[in-house]
């Protein structure tokens, strides 16, 4: 993963889980109450 630091290797390797209380986005890193089906800071489409 070529151009990505530490903390975004992490969040690229992790699972999206729709059942926990926050999301990250693996895109922007932004931390959001899971609900939603896309970012709210980038737009990314997660499911």
């Amino acid at each position: 993963m070529d151009g990505l630091d530490t903390d975004q290797q992490a969040i690229a390797e992790g699972v999206l889980d729709f059942n926990a209380e926050e999301m990250t986005c693996p895109a922007c890193l932004t931390t959001f109450p899971t609900g939603p089906k896309a970012c709210p800071e980038c737009g990314l489409q997660l499911a």
